[in-house]
């Protein structure tokens, strides 16, 4: 008889297990898919990058080397209104390889209204030589805010440099919902 029960609080105690991993999975995977609050993709375009637009700021040693910054502004030229300006500050020259330099940036899109802003940051591999990454290169940087109709943006950014010098920045951002 004791081994019935034994076997009886067993079979209960491992289905109320199960039920309750059932609750928690099912609830957590309802809180995820309900934060979001918009997801969009948004693509906007500018020119070439050159001395009318750019400029190095030799910081460092003479020639390339760290602490060498590129400072820029940048009309966007896609339908939409707005400009591009920021900074990328060279921290490792000649590295990974001779050649190339770690370039960290401070970037910030304007879409539209003064007010609607994306401010991306991260680093990316350029030439040495080069104010830009090479035609073609991708590369993927965070979006680490927002303000107006962006604000509390995050996501992630691409950007690529086309055959004819112009550039394409394509965001894939999400919001949390305000509570």
């Amino acid at each position: 008889m004791k081994f019935l029960q034994l076997k009886k609080a067993s079979l209960v105690i491992t289905f109320a297990a199960i039920f309750l991993i059932g609750i928690a999975v099912s609830s957590n995977g309802a809180t995820t898919s309900t934060k979001t609050e918009f997801s969009q993709v948004i693509k906007v375009t500018h020119g070439k990058v050159d001395s009318t637009n750019s400029q190095r700021i030799d910081l460092g040693n003479p020639g390339p080397s760290m602490g060498d910054v590129l400072a820029f502004y940048l009309p966007l030229t896609s339908s939409t209104t707005g400009y591009i300006t920021g900074t990328l500050t060279v921290t490792g020259s000649n590295q990974p390889s001779d050649g190339m330099e770690v370039r960290i940036a401070d970037l910030t899109f304007v879409i539209g209204t003064q007010s609607d802003q994306i401010v991306i940051g991260g680093s990316a591999l350029y030439n040495i030589v080069s104010p830009t990454l090479a035609i073609g290169q991708k590369t993927i940087r965070p979006v680490i805010g927002g303000s107006g109709k962006f604000a509390g943006a995050r996501g992630w950014a691409e950007s690529v440099q086309n055959t004819d010098g112009t550039w394409v920045h394509t965001f894939h951002i999400s919001k949390l919902a305000q509570k």
